[in-house]
């Protein structure tokens, strides 16, 4: 064998010319060591062995036409880099060893993101080159298509654009350079991140180390390695004579490759012909650039990269014009599965004439399908027979309200006239008592002189109340109404309220003294010291945003101060005087209506109950002596503040509630407030109604009225 000293071709023994570039031979026979020498099958760097005793071997990384890649860490610069190892072979010649010199100088300053750096080279023994590049993590365009063989198409047009145009950016800058790649491959171009995340990064490896090879030599290990089918017709023909088109000839190669999964040979299919998602567009970009003749492709990089970057754009809007549509006819196939039994028992609701449910079903499909004219011509029969249908059901219950309203209005004047004239020989009988009392007061006041106070006026001796007796708490002046104690039925009697008013039960209460009117500002900053109130308008205001905690300690001062030992009123004994002693009304002014000129309360239009009167919503609280009291002589029993009451709240507690002056459950979280306030709709200033709040809460619409027991 003899090696050509010019261009390192192999040519035979007995040549004497080189074959490949016509230089004759005078004595160029390798001798047998040189050979072995240059077989590389038996040069192998292990893990560990050192080059130049700098770049120390981590690992083989892969192998090719042109030499050993090795993954290496510099010893000096302790940084990683990748190493290629020249097959010696191609470098046996001293022509061919200056040429690689040459192309790796010239691939050092090429500097683009695009094209892999080489950072150093230099030789050990005498055929033993190499160069040093940085290390890419990744997998090579060919190692892709490979784990995507099969797969149509291989690649979406977005990961076509993120791998080719970035590959004709690194082309056209090195091309400006004067350096043309000669190898343009899928194995020569290396991908690192993933399309999703829209991170890719591209890299142009081995870029002009293929001219380091002579042109048979060349295309000789291409054509081993599959090279061939992207090598351009005119290098074929000659290595030596060609310019940057090839390099764009085999672009246009790898971009047919992307489109199909296929090769281009011979007359190839066109990608539209392959796969019906790629456009015309792109064919012409792909004819274009494998067109036979160079003069008929692109000039340079650039304008392939414009044309394909069109391609793309135009080849992308139309795929997503098409996904759209079978996006839009899918949901419209999955929108008449959903329809087609939802209309089918509308159609059975219709001829039942169960117009609820035919309603609930043309609600639903016209939900899915607003223009379903099906269900728009069905709801408003619906509508019209559903309304028909509530009209006689509002006559029919119109009629029997009616009756049932008389029959009730003729009990209740019968029992208004019974409990008229009970109340009538009550008031007589009181009338006559108290005649009694005031003369035998008289005839005392004469025998022992000194003021006596006079009939349902102040006494100074609570034990011995009666009736309109008013006790006077000599330390703050706050006025008590004896209250004769008895049975009555608790709860909800005219069923406007909910479900704890419920069940109504008897209780009984004994004798007791009531707060005429709830605490003022006053009379607390009497006992405390200051005024909590959050409207501070005077002594004669309640006072409020007092919590169920803060009254008990007010008690507790007071009855140290005044020796009284008074108390929170319970739940019963409040309801009880709230309705007069135990009479069925339904509000704290003993009637069962109510209004803005009777009570401190929200009487909005918005709020308004069949009970109450609209009027004057106030939105604060007024004096405690306004409006008239009801029949024990207490007032606003009914708005202006809520009142704290001794017992906890239990919303069942009426279904267990002892007979005899019940006190509540033991424990709870909160506790009862009664009455309602200047905030509060008509439903909750009855007299029946339970309101309830932690004890520790306060609120400028919280108050009280104290209580004791008649000794």
């Amino acid at each position: 064998m003899k090696i050509c000293r010019s261009c390192s071709a192999e040519n035979d023994d007995k040549a004497t010319r080189c074959s490949d570039c016509g230089s004759s031979f005078v004595d160029d026979k390798i001798s047998s060591a040189e050979t072995e020498f240059l077989d590389d099958s038996h040069f192998i760097l292990e893990e560990g062995d050192q080059i130049d005793d700098r770049f120390r071997i981590i690992r083989k990384l892969g192998e090719g036409g042109m030499g050993a890649v090795y993954l290496v860490t510099d010893d000096i610069l302790k940084d990683k880099y990748a190493l290629k190892l020249i097959h010696a072979k191609l470098v046996r010649s001293h022509e061919a060893r200056e040429r690689f010199l040459n192309e790796v100088s010239i691939s050092r300053k090429m500097v683009h993101e695009n094209i892999i750096r080489v950072f150093d080279f230099g030789s050990f023994d005498e055929y033993r080159y190499y160069f040093t590049m940085e290390y890419l993590q990744g997998a090579t365009l060919a190692e892709l298509l490979e784990q995507r063989r099969g797969q149509m198409p291989p690649f979406d047009i977005d990961a076509i654009r993120q791998i080719m145009l970035p590959l004709l950016d690194g082309l056209g800058y090195a091309h400006k350079q004067g350096s043309i790649h000669r190898d343009m491959k899928p194995g020569n171009v290396m991908v690192e991140g993933g399309f999703a995340a829209g991170k890719t990064k591209i890299k142009i490896l081995d870029f002009g180390i293929a001219r380091t090879m002579s042109g048979s030599r060349f295309t000789h290990i291409s054509q081993a390695l599959g090279t061939a089918y992207y090598m351009a017709p005119e290098q074929l023909e000659d290595a030596h004579d060609i310019d940057p088109r090839a390099d764009l000839y085999g672009c246009g190669m790898i971009l047919y490759e992307l489109l199909t999964g296929k090769r281009a040979m011979g007359r190839f299919p066109l990608p539209s012909e392959l796969y019906s998602q790629i456009y015309t567009p792109l064919d012409k970009v792909v004819v274009t650039a494998l067109a036979t003749d160079p003069s008929a492709r692109y000039p340079d990089a650039a304008a392939l990269r414009a044309d394909l970057e069109s391609a793309l754009a135009e080849t992308g809007e139309e795929l997503d014009k098409s996904r759209k549509r079978k996006e839009q006819e899918q949901k419209e196939q999955e929108l008449q599965a959903r329809l087609a039994p939802l209309l089918s028992d509308l159609e059975s609701a219709l001829n039942s004439r169960k117009w609820e449910r035919a309603l609930e079903l043309c609600e639903e499909i016209l939900t899915l399908d607003p223009e379903n004219s099906a269900a728009a011509r069905a709801r408003q029969s619906v509508e019209e027979g559903l309304r028909l249908e509530r009209e006689k059901e509002a006559e029919e219950k119109r009629k029997a309200a009616e009756a049932a309203r008389r029959k009730k209005e003729q009990q209740a004047e019968a029992k208004r006239r019974a409990e008229e004239a009970a109340r009538q020989r009550e008031l007589e009988k009181r009338i006559a008592e108290l005649e009694e009392r005031l003369a035998r007061r008289v005839a005392e006041d004469h025998a022992s002189p000194g003021p006596s106070p006079a009939a349902a006026g102040p006494v100074s001796d609570p034990g011995s109340g009666t009736p309109g007796d008013i006790f006077v708490d000599p330390f703050t002046g706050m006025e008590f109404v004896y209250v004769k104690g008895g049975c009555f039925a608790m709860g909800d009697t005219f069923g406007d309220g909910p479900d704890d008013e419920q069940p109504v039960h008897e209780v009984c209460v004994d004798d007791f003294y009531l707060g005429r009117y709830a605490v003022t500002p006053a009379e607390w900053e009497k006992v405390m010291g200051e005024n909590p109130s959050y409207f501070d308008k005077g002594g004669k205001y309640p006072v409020e945003s007092v919590s169920w905690e803060d009254v008990q300690e007010f008690i507790r001062r007071l009855n140290r101060k005044s020796g009284m030992n008074y108390r929170l009123p319970t739940e019963a004994e409040w309801e009880y005087a709230a309705r007069e002693g135990g009479k069925k009304v339904r509000f704290g002014t003993g009637r069962d209506t109510i209004g803005p000129d009777e009570a401190n309360f929200n009487a909005c239009k918005e709020v308004k109950e069949p009970y109450s009167r609209m009027g004057w919503y106030r939105k604060e609280t007024i004096q405690v002596n306004s409006f008239r009291p009801n029949g024990l002589g207490l007032y606003n029993m009914s708005g202006n503040v809520w009142e704290w009451c001794q017992d906890w709240y239990d919303k069942d507690y009426y279904k267990t509630s002892p007979r005899r002056n019940p006190t509540g459950p033991s424990s709870g979280a909160s506790r009862v407030l009664r009455g309602g306030s200047w905030f509060s709709v008509p439903r909750n200033v009855r007299a029946a109604y339970r309101g309830r709040n932690s004890p520790g809460n306060r609120n400028d619409a919280l108050g009280f009225r104290l209580a004791f027991p008649a000794q």
